[in-house]
C-alpha cells in the first residue's frame, strides 16, 4: 500500500519533498495519477511503513498538504486523519 499526499501548489509539494527526504529516502515526488481529481499535478508517495512518521513530520514542520489517498490494488479511496 501507498499514502499520496497531494498539495495546492508544485513549490509546496518540492518543499515538502526536499524535508521529507532528508529522514525517509524512500518517499518520492510523482505526478498526479489521472484517477485522482485533487492538488497541483504532483503527490509525495509514502509507502505504508513510513506513513505515520512522515505525517507526523509534515505537521510538525507545518507543511500544508490538501489531501491524502491510499493506493491499494491500483484503487485510490480519500483518506480521513
Amino acid at each position: 500500500m501507498e499514502y499520496l499526499f497531494t498539495f495546492e501548489s508544485s513549490h509546496m509539494a518540492i518543499a515538502c519533498e526536499r524535508i521529507v527526504r532528508k529522514n525517509f529516502k524512500k518517499a518520492r515526488l510523482i505526478p498526479l495519477p489521472p484517477k485522482i481529481d485533487a492538488g497541483c499535478g504532483l503527490v509525495l508517495r509514502v509507502f505504508e511503513s513510513d506513513f505515520k512518521y512522515v505525517k507526523a513530520l509534515i505537521e510538525r514542520e507545518e507543511i500544508q498538504y490538501e489531501k491524502i489517498f491510499l493506493k491499494k490494488n491500483n484503487q485510490f479511496t480519500e483518506e480521513e486523519f
